[in-house]
């Protein structure tokens, strides 16, 4: 027997070392994905969540989740929630299905039906408290008291519109898509919802928008005539022009973290690839995030949500959600043990004073209700008191400050 030399000894320690830890690491490697139990077994229509970690699951009742979907409650909603809106401010909730648009106004305790009693397919509460409503054949604009209301966007019954979203600066896009040859696209109003004018995509079957930090829009198609070839389109101009992303994949959901990470949930039929895709380049590359997605029916994605708490959940015939946190959630940002004085509090005025005892704080970053930034502030001369005025609307915000040793101080205070 021929006797190894020493290079072929080491060679030989480090393929087994190598082999050793790829093999630690696929077996101890935690998936993206954990699957929930989804209550009476339904289909998970919508996942929806507020500022405070609470987790709305629409199926054909709607629950409650107090610990980010490991177990649910039942609401005072005994009926199929399709689609829910939540006031940010106040916790106010909207959910609407084939009867119409209900309000609750006491966490899902007790319902009013709006002046809206017909099919609701898509719900959206936008900045400036209008709700607009889409449906087969258009979309529906009404004030927040329902006293008001009034069709802005007319489609024809063949047209279904699945998704409805607003853009930073103010501007609403509407996604479009229809069983018959054309119909499909996406159509924008710049003036907060009153009218709104085809923007692009035409044929194109889009089933979901959504909009980034920086205002740019992307769209998620099935196809044309649903079987054809699908993707994800981006533009840079409020949707004058379009640039295709992604060409092999039926797109069914867009999710945008504040950090603007893009998460794609895909159907797999007519043999395509299903699951969930990521981009962190602005939609440039993709890559596959399926680990935890186990079985063909769990990489049919219907919907993704990402909730306030920083988790994503990917839903349809089943209910994902993602492991860990993708983005830091308001509940980490908001422990519940103010160490920061906001006064007034809530804040009328343009001015906000934060009192910080003896802490001397360095840095102060403000987030809004969904966990994005919307104000950094550099504390020149190291301070325990500070006053701030600001132009935020009307809203919940939370605050981290850091001291110069590092030190985290939170707290919380609303704009009215």
């Amino acid at each position: 027997m021929a006797i190894k030399n020493k290079t072929q000894l080491r060679l030989g320690a480090t393929l087994t070392t190598t082999l050793l830890l790829l093999f630690t690491q696929l077996c101890f490697a935690q998936d993206f994905w954990m699957a929930l139990e989804v209550p009476e077994n339904s289909r998970v229509y919508t996942v929806k969540g507020n500022a405070f970690g609470d987790t709305y699951l629409g199926t054909s009742d709607l629950f409650v989740s107090k610990d980010s979907g490991l177990s649910w409650m039942v609401t005072g909603f005994a009926n199929a929630a399709v689609t829910i809106a939540i006031n940010l401010e106040n916790e106010d909730l909207f959910v609407g299905n084939h009867l119409g648009v209900f309000f609750s106004d006491n966490n899902g305790f007790s319902w009013d039906i709006t002046i809206y009693q017909s099919n609701a397919m898509k719900v959206l509460l936008s900045s400036n408290n209008l709700l607009f409503i889409g449906y087969w054949g258009g979309v529906y604009m009404m004030n927040y008291q329902g006293d008001t209301a009034s069709t802005v966007l007319e489609l024809g019954s063949h047209r279904l519109v699945t998704s409805i979203i607003e853009a930073p600066n103010g501007n609403l896009y509407a996604g479009v898509t229809s069983p018959f040859e054309t119909g499909g696209g996406v159509y924008c109003s710049l003036n907060g919802g009153h009218t709104w004018v085809y923007c692009g995509l035409q044929n194109r079957y889009i089933n979901a928008l959504a909009v980034n930090s920086q205002g740019v829009l992307f769209a998620g198609s099935i196809g044309e005539h649903y079987l054809g070839v699908g993707g994800v389109f981006r533009s840079t101009d409020d949707g004058e022009t379009w640039q295709e992303l992604k060409n092999d994949v039926l797109v069914t959901a867009i999710a945008i973290t504040p950090d603007d990470h893009i998460y794609i949930g895909c159907t797999n039929e007519h043999g395509h690839q299903g699951g969930v895709f990521r981009s962190t380049d602005n939609g440039e590359t993709w890559a596959l995030v399926n680990s935890g997605l186990i079985g063909w029916s769990n990489q049919n994605i219907e919907g993704l949500s990402l909730a306030p708490d920083g988790y994503l959940y990917a839903y349809g015939n089943h209910l994902h959600r993602s492991a860990e946190r993708v983005f830091t959630g308001t509940d980490i940002l908001f422990d519940n043990n103010d160490r920061i004085t906001i006064y007034p509090n809530p804040v009328k005025g343009k001015t906000i004073n934060f009192d910080l005892g003896e802490a001397q704080i360095e840095l102060i970053t403000i987030y809004n209700a969904k966990g994005s930034v919307v104000d950094r502030l550099a504390v020149k001369e190291p301070a325990s008191t500070y006053s701030h005025s600001h132009n935020l609307p009307k809203g919940i915000y939370f605050i981290v400050a850091i001291d110069r040793n590092g030190e985290r101080y939170n707290g919380k205070f609303v704009v009215q």
